[in-house]
């Protein structure tokens, strides 16, 4: 709690300590992973390119350490859907991946990531809210988007799947 407290101090350095301090406690399987990182994601917007960069690299190293798993897909469907975090947030721990890890090992993740994804929406979509699968897909697809390409079949099946299915999913993969 005390450390959570400086990551709103006003001093520029008193707050990078704090985010590395927070970062140093992150495990993939900490309780209540995704708000934290959530949270962190909205704090680092506006911060340096110092204190993005190792919160970044704290968060691919804990959400996106392979193999990916089911508990990781859903951290990342958890984190999309928090308010003010949305693919963007997701899509810059995407590219710290691609950045920090071999082209193998993140050509692996994206398409894990996206046959997870449609695995979620082929078989909830008539049932749940896949937008945070929706939200993750379009993220994978603008850093990785061979990834979506070799699903073409499945996405063009998705979006008929529900006749009075919301304009705004059709228009996500326009």
């Amino acid at each position: 709690a005390a450390v959570s407290a400086r990551l709103d101090d006003s001093s520029s350095a008193v707050r990078r300590a704090a985010f590395r301090v927070t970062c140093s406690t992150l495990r993939s399987d900490s309780v209540g992973l995704a708000s934290i990182a959530a949270d962190l994601l909205r704090r680092i917007r506006y911060e340096t390119t110092q204190v993005r960069e190792t919160v970044l690299g704290a968060l691919e190293r804990v959400l996106l350490k392979p193999p990916l798993s089911e508990a990781t897909s859903q951290h990342l469907v958890d984190i999309v859907g928090h308010k003010d975090v949305g693919g963007a947030g997701i899509q810059e721990v995407f590219k710290m991946h691609q950045s920090l890890r071999s082209s193998s090992i993140f050509v692996t993740s994206m398409e894990s990531l996206t046959v997870m994804a449609f695995g979620c929406i082929v078989e909830n979509s008539a049932s749940t809210d896949v937008s945070p699968w929706a939200l993750i897909l379009e993220q994978v697809a603008l850093v990785y988007p061979l990834a979506i390409h070799k699903h073409t079949p499945q996405l063009v099946a998705w979006l008929k799947l529900d006749p009075n299915m919301s304009r705004n999913k059709i228009i996500l993969f326009l």
